[in-house]
């Protein structure tokens, strides 16, 4: 299973379709079926119930949805841990430039 899934998974609990899901994560709609569908073969449990309002979790999908949510939280920590690096660089920082362009 990779990240990505969970991501999706995540985004189709949250908006109960598969449109909503799409557009939260900037992708086409049957994308993100088609990465369900694969999703749920890979773990062999059907996560949602399709109705005709949308997608519904189902009792498995109920059961991983916690999981998920911190995976979701981990992966988030990790961005932020790692940004945070990014803006504490320490060291010298050399700039040089033609003579001409100083005088401007």
């Amino acid at each position: 299973m990779e990240w990505s899934d969970v991501r999706i998974f995540l985004a189709i609990a949250r908006s109960g379709t598969l449109g909503g899901a799409a557009r939260s994560l900037q992708t086409s709609h049957p994308t993100v079926g088609r990465r369900l569908r694969a999703l749920e073969q890979a773990i062999g449990h059907t996560l949602f119930q399709r109705t005709a309002d949308g997608l519904v979790l189902t009792d498995e999908g109920h059961g991983i949805i916690a999981l998920a949510e911190q995976m979701e939280e981990g992966a988030l920590a990790m961005e932020r841990r790692l940004a945070g690096q990014e803006q504490n660089l320490k060291g010298s920082l050399r700039i040089s430039s033609a003579d001409w362009f100083g005088a401007y």
